[in-house]
């Protein structure tokens, strides 16, 4: 998948693949305090590649990598020594997923671009601000915390990662 699983790759094979991302994601603050309705729409993968590549913040995640016929030509997990649940496919530009924690293990592989990403322990979980109906999302803003309402988040360590193509 690394080296061709690009934008134009997805345009060329997948372009009138209908999708569900969140379009006109927020420059700041903390995703989870947007209302889904507000950001998600359907339409096609062209309209959102096409949006990525004018520089909007938008995205498609948790996508069921099975409606894209062929990529598991393109990947094996065979090396981990167990199946995945499922495996999902995330696209998306300029845009950040909040702090948040999985009900279930993953495995991250940044295939195309670049990402940051932003780890703190578990044990630590009280210092980031569970909303009270979703404690598995964070009411704080990792780059910008307000350490008036938060200031227990600064108790937290918070391990940085920048993710290249081929990292896992």
């Amino acid at each position: 998948a690394v080296g061709k699983w690009t934008p134009q790759f997805f345009k060329e094979r997948f372009a009138q693949v209908e999708i569900r991302p969140s379009l006109f994601l927020p420059k700041t603050g903390v995703p989870y305090s947007q209302t889904e309705a507000a950001h998600r729409c359907v339409t096609l993968m062209s309209d959102l590649l096409e949006r990525m590549a004018a520089g909007e913040r938008c995205y498609l995640d948790q996508s069921d990598i099975s409606r894209f016929v062929g990529l598991e030509a393109d990947y094996s997990f065979a090396w981990i020594n167990a199946a995945p649940v499922t495996t999902s496919l995330w696209i998306g530009s300029q845009t950040r997923s909040g702090l948040h924690y999985d009900l279930c293990d993953n495995w991250l592989v940044q295939v195309y671009g670049q990402k940051k990403a932003l780890l703190v322990s578990p044990q630590e979980s009280r210092c980031l601000y569970p909303f009270h109906d979703n404690v598995t999302k964070s009411q704080v803003d990792p780059e910008t915390p307000d350490l008036g309402a938060y200031n227990r988040v600064s108790d937290a360590t918070v391990f940085t990662g920048d993710l290249e193509p081929g990292d896992n």
